[in-house]
């Protein structure tokens, strides 16, 4: 990951290589917007996000935070999974987003914030069935599409460069940095409670019970802080 040298390098050098695209946007000024929002900035140590992150800012000057962290995952997931393979099973980039989404929430749920290898596919079929249960594939399939996934988007790999992750989460599948986790874990739990309420059909009791289902009892872990500020504010005001 880089540190705080590598991307004033980095985006120097991008300013320097591509003066017609930046224009006269100061790179001063674009660092000091991205050190500003904390959630960004862990995303942008990651070379390949922070090549996404400035791309997207010198065209969207207007863009908040939270606009550059969807287009980065939507790049690492929806962009780049091959949905002409797998549209057959049904299996296209939204659908993969929403596993992974299941598979952050569960890793929050338990405080078990890695995979075994052994384990991928199994997690991949089980967030599958609670996703949409009408997708049925078989275990090779399933195989084929869990590694897929981690080839084409590296969202989940084997020794995450976080400087977070303790020795036993390095040894096994993670998501590359923990604010994705915890952006995928908010992302499942808003749909849940979206799907759950009806301002026709659902009650306060209902909803009350769909969100106790879905966080825990007392929110003291620091994860568990972090999803729920991600669920109900904007990354601008966090």
């Amino acid at each position: 990951l880089f540190d705080d040298n590598k991307i004033i390098q980095f985006i120097t050098n991008w300013f320097r290589q591509d003066v017609f695209q930046a224009g006269s946007y100061d790179w001063k000024e674009l660092k000091s917007f991205f050190s500003k929002y904390p959630h960004l900035y862990a995303l942008i140590k990651n070379p390949y996000m922070l090549s996404h992150a400035i791309y997207y800012k010198i065209n969207h000057q207007d863009a908040q935070p939270e606009d550059l962290i969807s287009y980065i995952i939507d790049n690492m997931i929806e962009k780049r999974w091959p949905e002409k393979k797998y549209g057959i099973y049904g299996i296209t980039s939204s659908y993969m987003r929403g596993l992974l989404s299941c598979i952050a929430w569960e890793m929050a749920k338990s405080d078990q914030h890695y995979i075994a290898p052994s384990k991928l596919v199994k997690r991949f079929r089980a967030a599958g069935e609670q996703y949409d249960e009408d997708v049925e594939l078989d275990a090779k399939t399933w195989n084929t599409i869990a590694n897929e996934m981690n080839t084409q988007a590296g969202i989940l790999a084997i020794g995450s460069p976080d400087t977070e992750r303790t020795e036993l989460e390095r040894e096994n599948y993670v998501f590359q940095l923990n604010v994705i986790e915890h952006l995928l874990a908010a992302e499942w739990i808003r749909a849940k409670l979206r799907d759950t309420f009806s301002l026709k059909h659902s009650t306060p009791y209902q909803l009350i019970e769909r969100v106790n289902e879905l966080l825990p009892d007392v929110i003291t872990q620091k994860h568990w802080q972090e999803i729920i500020l991600m669920l109900f504010y904007p990354v601008s005001e966090l």
